[in-house]
């Protein structure tokens, strides 16, 4: 294998790890955000979520808690 496609095959590893260990971390998080955290650790699922809804539930929780100064 040369050289380059060998470091391209490589970095593409790489970044299958980086994105498998984003998920699980993720997946984990979802998992416990209601159990471990309090208050409850606020969640947005964006599966089905227009980007623009998204940005505004966003937005939404940013000025709640920074009116709040981080307490709810």
């Amino acid at each position: 294998m040369k050289k380059l496609a060998r470091n391209v095959y490589v970095k593409e590893i790489g970044q299958r790890k980086i994105y498998r260990t984003n998920k699980d971390f993720t997946k984990r998080l979802l998992e416990i955000a209601d159990e471990v955290y309090n208050p409850p650790m606020p969640t947005i699922d964006t599966t089905d979520t227009d980007v623009t809804e998204a940005a505004s539930q966003i937005k939404e929780w940013v000025l709640l808690y920074a009116s709040t100064n981080g307490e709810r």
